[in-house]
């Protein structure tokens, strides 16, 4: 969900104030405003201040961009090293998939 913040004018005792507030849309962001504050007279410049719904990687910032970096490197490392055990594991495995999409063909 994403955060979403609003000033209110609240009555003339409280008077202006600032509020946050974790919604899904601009209309659940009202929704929460006047579940948390009751009836609020005035709510003005309300905007979303972070959007929500990321991954874990990408709300690491630059560090889930470095994780995955290093599994692309780790990964072509790998095959590059042990291309000798890859490809003939690889074609077994294609092999065995086509022979299990093409099923229907000789099992009759």
């Amino acid at each position: 969900m994403a955060t979403w913040k609003a000033d209110l004018w609240v009555n003339s005792n409280v008077g202006q104030i600032t509020t946050t507030v974790e919604a899904a849309s601009y209309s659940g962001a009202l929704d929460q405003i006047h579940a948390k504050h009751g009836d609020v007279t005035t709510i003005s410049n309300l905007r979303e201040v972070s959007s929500g719904g990321g991954s874990l990687l990408s709300d690491a910032g630059d560090m889930g961009g470095w994780f995955i970096l290093g599994c692309i490197v780790g990964a072509t490392w790998l095959i590059m090293e042990f291309w000798w055990i890859i490809v003939p594991v690889a074609a077994i495995c294609g092999l065995g998939w086509i022979a299990m999409k093409t099923e229907h063909l000789w099992n009759k």
